[in-house]
This record gives C-alpha cells, structure tokens and sequence, in this order.
C-alpha cells in the first residue's frame, strides 16, 4: 500500500506502440476512476486520417479528444495510444510514459504486425501499413505506408499536434520540435517517464501520481513471439534503424539528461537492441 496522496488534476498515460504499455494497461484498469479502453486510439495513430474499411469493432476503438474528454470527466486516469497533445485536449494536465529503445521498438512493430491478430478488421490501414510487413524487414523500412507508426513515431507522438502532416513535413516537424518549444512544453507535464522494462515501477509512482493507495500487479501480455524466419540483420538495416529513429533517440537523450528517465549509455541501448533483435528472431551482423 502506499500513502493516499492529493492527485489534482487528470494523469493521461501516453502509450507508445511496442514499449511494453499492454500488460500496465491491464494493471491500471484494475483501479477506481480509470479510463483504459475500449477506446484506444486516435487518428494520429494512422498519420492524421482515419483509415476506411474498419470493421465496427476497430472503428469503436477511435476516439477523438472531445469523445474522450467526456469519457474522463470525473476519473484520475486516461491511457491509450493517443497522441500526447490528444490527451491535454480532453484535460489531461499531468502525463506519464514509458520508453523503450526506439530501434528496438521498430523491431518489434514489424513482428507484431506480421501476426494475424494485429491485422483483423483494420480495412486500409491493414492492406497498406501493415501489409508492410508481409515482407523482409528491409522492404518494411523502406514502405511509405508504414510511416505513421515507425518513422520517429516515439517523438511524433510524444510532441506534434494531432493535426495531419505528411511524411517529409512531418520529419521537419519532428526534428524541430525536439529542440523547440513542444519539447519544453512536455517537460512541464511529464510526471513519470520510465524505461519499459521498469513496468513495476512505472505502475507504482502511477499510483502515487493518482492518489491510489492500491499499487496494481503487472503481469506479462502481449509479447511478441519469436518468429521461425531468422533474418540477417546486416549494417545497412542497423543503419537504417538508426536513421528512422533519430529524433527519437535524440528526445530520449534529452530526456535523460534532464533527469526525467534513468541514464543509460549507447553501450547499454546498443545491448538492449542486440538482446531484441535475437529474441526477434535476428541474426546480428
């Protein structure tokens, strides 16, 4: 148990794809006056617009800041794969995340979307974006469709307006805005960010953020499997990691450096990309 403790304000959990958000969404939708489905997304998710074709179930699960703001009024906690600027607008004034080793978290989302279940019912967005992945992972990297979600997604999610930008203008954007005044502007909200491996401990200073004097149990969901068709990973496709997520990498350095996440060395990021990879079924060059 921990103190109860005063929580003003509403605490909006950014959950950023592939960083371990899943089995902690479980956790917290355990507690009093939480927001954690069914709506789930916004349309940032999709590069601004949303998909056409989406079965009933999957358009259920798209949400707009308005929608959503009703949805939270009188609760202590909203999480989703929203964007962070969707979640201030539906009157979140405080934000938690975690945060995984971006490459990593690409590795991941290509894997992921190779699987049935993450597909169903997603209409264009299904035969576009994740039909990316049907093919090797270099081919992945280097599809348009797929850009929403693995092009510097972590910073785009975490400092853009929801307003929709296509892929070059919304590198731009990115690239200033990790620099600039958005990313000045989430330090001032951000009251927990962790690495996704701390999940425990991303949940308990949650609890105490929101006052909760029950800190919930995290349990182990959603991990992608490991695939039965190793692939090389070579030194062009490290490279190209590195380039797709280098605002990413670069809000996570600030991040340390401001002391808000617990520092870590290229040496360690370069041994949790390895120990991913592997378990993804890579073989390192």
């Amino acid at each position: 148990m921990l103190s109860r403790r005063s929580a003003p304000g509403l605490l909006g959990v950014v959950h950023l794809p592939k960083s371990g958000g899943t089995a902690v969404r479980s956790a917290l939708a355990a507690l009093d006056d939480v927001v954690a489905g069914p709506c789930y997304f916004d349309d940032f998710m999709f590069g601004g617009r949303r998909p056409s074709g989406l079965s009933d179930d999957q358009e259920a699960r798209i949400t707009s800041p308005d929608h959503l703001r009703r949805m939270a009024e009188g609760r202590r906690l909203v999480m989703g794969h929203y964007q962070a600027s969707t979640l201030v607008d539906a009157g979140c004034q405080r934000l938690a995340v975690q945060i995984r080793e971006p490459r990593a978290r690409l590795l991941s989302l290509y894997r992921y979307w190779q699987l049935p279940e993450a597909r169903a019912g997603w209409g264009s967005w299904e035969a576009t974006a994740l039909a990316a992945a049907d093919g090797s992972l270099t081919s992945f990297l280097a599809a348009p469709a797929a850009w929403p979600a693995a092009v510097d997604a972590v910073a785009r999610q975490l400092l853009l307006s929801h307003r929709p930008l296509p892929a070059k203008p919304g590198a731009s954007a990115t690239t200033r805005a990790v620099d600039g005044a958005p990313f000045d502007q989430l330090l001032r909200r951000l009251a927990v960010v962790e690495w996704s491996n701390h999940a425990d401990r991303f949940v308990e200073r949650v609890a105490q953020v929101i006052g909760s004097e029950t800190v919930p149990t995290v349990g182990r969901e959603n991990e992608t499997p490991t695939p039965t068709d190793v692939q090389r990973l070579d030194r062009a496709s490290l490279e190209t990691l590195s380039a797709m997520t280098a605002a990413d990498s670069r809000l996570i350095g600030r991040l340390m450096a401001d002391g808000l996440l617990e520092r870590r060395s290229p040496g360690d990021l370069d041994d949790e990309l390895a120990a991913s990879a592997v378990r993804l079924g890579f073989q390192l060059a």
